[in-house]
């Protein structure tokens, strides 16, 4: 298994082993796609044991989930903060014009049609999703992840074109 994280458990939710997540993925619907959880797991001979879910509902500010055979708060408490995994290959392929964010990562970034600097990481604030670009000098610029910004991707090509940068610098 090529382990995956796509989103975390943060915490219990009421008395009845119900948890509060975060998914990185937009669309419930791709969620339900996925056929396959894992969290990680020492005792375990491959590192991971799997789990379902039986509930899954969206809420403001993320997911409310219920794992198979976690009926408790205290049984729901030892997934505090664990990640959620998948398979990486067994992902749904992106539809288009959408894209994972481990693909992004290690761009090269255009912009004004010069190499800018490479797309080294993201971060999540609030419901916004910020691209850190490691500017040729060094620095790195917090770009936020909107079509003002983002001018074009290319995956084959290995490139992201970036405009209106100036207003961020």
């Amino acid at each position: 298994m090529k382990p995956f994280c796509i989103g975390r458990l943060v915490k219990p939710f009421g008395l009845k082993g119900l948890l509060k997540a975060i998914f990185y993925i937009d669309e419930l619907d791709d969620l339900r796609k996925i056929s396959a959880f894992y969290v990680r797991d020492l005792k375990s001979s491959t590192g991971y044991r799997e789990i379902r879910f039986s509930y899954i509902k969206e809420v403001e500010k993320g997911y409310i989930v219920s794992i198979e055979g976690c009926s408790s708060r205290s049984e729901a408490d030892l997934y505090r903060n664990v990640e959620i995994l998948v398979d990486e290959d067994k992902l749904p392929p992106p539809g288009d014009d959408f894209y994972y964010i481990k693909d992004l990562i290690g761009l090269q970034v255009i912009f004004e049609e010069d190499f800018f600097g490479k797309v080294s990481n993201f971060l999540e604030v609030g419901s916004d999703l910020i691209l850190i670009v490691r500017m040729k000098d060094g620095k790195e610029l917090a770009v936020p992840y909107r079509g003002r910004y983002i001018k074009s991707i290319s995956i084959p090509k290995g490139e992201i074109l970036l405009e209106n940068l100036r207003e961020l610098m």
